[in-house]
């Protein structure tokens, strides 16, 4: 695996219930800390076009040619606009790779589920998404979900992308960008 691996990673904001959109970004890294580039837009609060959204966001930007993976921070974006991460990797033809701090707390999710529209479609593309793999790092254990990518690979992929904190740079920078868009400053941690 190179080590100097083109990644974008995707991250959204916080919003307030009221809002009917939250910031999205994505950070472009080669290897894991040199930043080339960005994408902004907005991202439906509860809806289901993430997945539109982020293959029209990376298939139109400049960086299309050079990128080698993308990462989430998770399969939701603006509440619940779950991604499909098969269809997004297809539609892009990137792997993708979610990578969570923490496994999901599936009766949580089932019980918040209830108050959006789609629940059923929105669970079905969790589940779609497969297994969760855990990786053991220095830092503690790390998770992840990935389409179009062996899981040797995509654990390779996620520790060369890593530089500092326990997620891949891209994804870490994102966080801290689109939190500072929504809160007039980043957050503490990704």
């Amino acid at each position: 695996m190179k080590q100097f691996v083109r990644q974008i990673g995707f991250d959204d904001g916080f919003f307030r219930k009221s809002q009917s959109h939250a910031p999205l970004v994505g950070c472009v890294v080669r290897g894991n800390d040199l930043v080339e580039g960005f994408i902004v837009d907005k991202v439906s609060i509860d809806e289901d076009d993430a997945t539109g959204l982020l293959s029209k966001l990376v298939n139109n930007s400049k960086f299309i040619d050079t990128l080698r993976v993308l990462f989430l921070k998770g399969i939701t974006l603006g509440g619940f606009n779950t991604v499909d991460i098969k269809e997004l990797s297809s539609q892009t033809g990137l792997p993708v790779i979610i990578v969570l701090r923490k496994l999901p707390d599936m009766n949580k999710i089932k019980k918040a589920l209830k108050n959006v529209n789609n629940p059923n479609e929105k669970l079905s593309r969790m589940k779609k998404a497969g297994r969760i793999f855990e990786m053991k790092r220095s830092r503690g254990k790390l998770y992840f979900q990935k389409a179009g990518i062996s899981k040797k690979d995509a654990s390779s992929l996620i520790d060369i992308s890593i530089r500092t904190g326990n997620i891949p740079e891209s994804v870490r920078i994102a966080h801290m960008i689109a939190s500072a868009i929504s809160l007039g400053q980043s957050a503490r941690r990704a």
